[in-house]
């Protein structure tokens, strides 16, 4: 009927679905994880050379104070944690579990997003915000290892059909 066919749905027989579970071998924020090679390229993440179990914490402030040169170096972010108590307060390493009890607690609204194969071409959210998700900072995590999305449109740039950015 949407198409002005004049035909019209009058029962489905029969339907599949089909469900996978995915899952993550580890489930909280840990040191430093180099990022695959095809996200690597993209120029569009930083991820903080931390060498603790905070590097959720580093993610966020690489976010909050963007440094101008040496942007993966922890030291860049080390003294903004003083700025920010929540964050110095949390349990660390962060739970994929808690992401809405941490959000509440530090006050930044924040995203999520993961990947499921080897090279990171196969991308999904993993948190989203219920504060604000249209301007909360978006993390990526993988490996059990959070790092800031600087680029979220490189980071999906090539979903489009074209390539360009979305």
């Amino acid at each position: 009927m949407r198409e002005s066919s004049g035909l019209r749905l009058e029962s489905i027989r029969m339907g599949d679905i089909q469900v996978t579970r995915v899952e993550h071998m580890a489930y909280a924020g840990r040191a430093y994880t180099e990022l695959p090679n095809f996200l690597l390229q993209k120029k569009a993440i930083i991820n903080v050379h931390n060498n603790d179990n905070r590097c959720f914490g580093y993610a966020l402030l690489s976010s909050l104070h963007p440094a101008t040169s040496n942007v993966s170096r922890r030291t860049q972010y080390d003294q903004f944690f003083a700025v920010h108590p929540a964050l110095n307060a949390l349990d660390y390493p962060v739970d994929i579990n808690q992401f809405e009890g941490v959000e509440e607690r530090i006050n930044i609204p924040f995203n999520v997003y993961t990947f499921y194969d080897d090279e990171g071409r196969a991308r999904y959210p993993l948190y989203l915000s219920r504060e604000n998700p249209d301007t909360a900072i978006d993390l990526l995590f993988w490996n059990g290892h959070y790092a800031w999305i600087k680029s979220f449109t490189r980071f999906l740039g090539d979903q489009s059909a074209n390539g360009h950015e979305r």
